[in-house]
């Protein structure tokens, strides 16, 4: 179980600086690859359950419009130029809002609705994941 792993290492560090003792090479390089790991498996399963099973190729289009835009926050308007500028899904706006509301809603949204229309993904790092993830594909 990877995540007792960190949570044991992570908790020998702590101790180990409070006490401004030597961190041991090993357990730092072991500590920070399970988290890498864990962390890895948690924008997956993100992922995964923002996309459906099967695949909902709506939601997953969303995805990538919204992983191509540049800034980190981001209105619903300009991912629905995104769709239409890379030809992924014809929408039309309703629609987009409304499936933007899903996914930014619930224990795993992976959007954060910041004002009305205006939404930045809900872990920093999963525009990368997702570009990350199509590119494997």
């Amino acid at each position: 179980m990877p995540g007792v792993l960190v949570i044991d290492e992570a908790d020998i560090l702590h101790k180990s600086v409070k006490k401004n003792e030597t961190i041991d090479d090993k357990i730092l390089s072991k500590a920070l690859e399970n988290a890498a790991l864990d962390f890895e498996q948690s924008l997956e399963n993100s992922y995964e359950d923002s996309i459906g099973y099967p695949e909902n190729n709506d939601f997953l289009s969303l995805l990538i419009a919204a992983s191509l835009i540049e800034n980190d926050k981001f209105w619903d308007k300009e991912i629905h130029k995104k769709l239409e500028e890379s030809h992924l899904l014809e929408m039309d706006l309703d629609r987009l809002k409304s499936i933007m509301k899903e996914l930014s809603t619930g224990y795993t949204s992976i959007f954060h609705e910041i004002r009305e229309g205006l939404y930045k993904f809900s872990e920093p790092r999963m525009s990368t994941f997702i570009e990350m993830r199509q590119l494997s594909s």
